[in-house]
């Protein structure tokens, strides 16, 4: 890998944020910190009289202990499982009352990180920034993150990966492959080989969409791909992107 290369690999990795865990962290799912901004952004922007401004997700303080355990093998930058604190900084319209816009605001953020992207988030801190004329709903509504590497699974070398591909991609909610995590363009990795050769884990990166909640989707694609492969071959589902469905075309790319 060139020096630009790996520059580029690094900026790419820092901005993907942590990779959060879906669920209780034993599904051996994770949805990449930007991915999951996108979708509560563009929530928050349908919500009267707000424009979002900065979105962070953290881990809160709990007792290791308490911690569930998973076999799943975790991927660089993961956070442990355990509660997130959601913090959304906002302008907010002065023609409508504030309690009832940050009111607004939270449980919205809330439903969308818990119900649609199965975020364990616990509580949703918001900051008012600045007092607005009119409704900045007037303006452009953001359109989601994460632009597909690999439309279609042509790319990716013949075999076992070709096939998790090609499983991975035929699910509704998937917008393409993505293989930009870690810098390494592969949508599809493979895993402490077995001694007939086979993979015992494999990793297949996304980019979904809001058709469905996000675990019903990762849950189709474990299926999907686990059903391509050897029995007793674990599958992790790492999603690095997320678009709307509106903002989706045939390709998988931004429309």
């Amino acid at each position: 890998m060139t020096a630009q290369r790996w520059t580029q690999a690094v900026r790419d990795q820092v901005a993907f944020g942590g990779l959060l865990p879906l669920g209780d962290g034993t599904a051996g799912a994770w949805l990449a910190e930007s991915a999951a901004v996108a979708a509560l952004r563009h929530a928050g922007d349908l919500a009267p009289g707000v424009r979002l401004e900065r979105i962070t997700l953290i881990p809160t303080r709990t007792d290791d202990s308490a911690t569930p355990q998973t076999t799943f093998p975790a991927p660089p930058t993961a956070l442990p499982p355990g509660p997130l604190r959601l913090s959304a900084s906002f302008a907010a319209c002065v023609t409508h009352p504030l309690p009832e816009t940050a009111a607004t605001l939270r449980v919205v953020l809330l439903s969308t990180a818990r119900d649609r992207l199965g975020l364990a988030v616990a509580r949703a801190d918001l900051r008012v920034t600045d007092l607005l004329d009119e409704d900045p709903r007037a303006g452009q509504v953001s359109t989601g993150q994460g632009r597909p590497l690999d439309a279609d699974e042509s790319r990716v070398p013949e075999g076992i990966a070709r096939h998790a591909a090609t499983a991975a991609r035929s699910v509704d909610g998937i917008a393409g492959l993505s293989g930009a995590f870690g810098g390494h363009g592969r949508p599809v990795r493979l895993d402490e080989a077995r001694a007939d050769g086979s993979p015992a884990h494999v990793r297949v990166e996304v980019v979904a969409t809001d058709l469905r909640p996000l675990p019903d989707t990762v849950r189709a694609v474990r299926s999907a791909v686990t059903s391509v492969l050897e029995p007793g071959t674990t599958v992790t589902v790492l999603v690095t992107g997320w678009l709307p469905e509106t903002g989706a075309g045939n390709d998988g790319a931004p429309a």
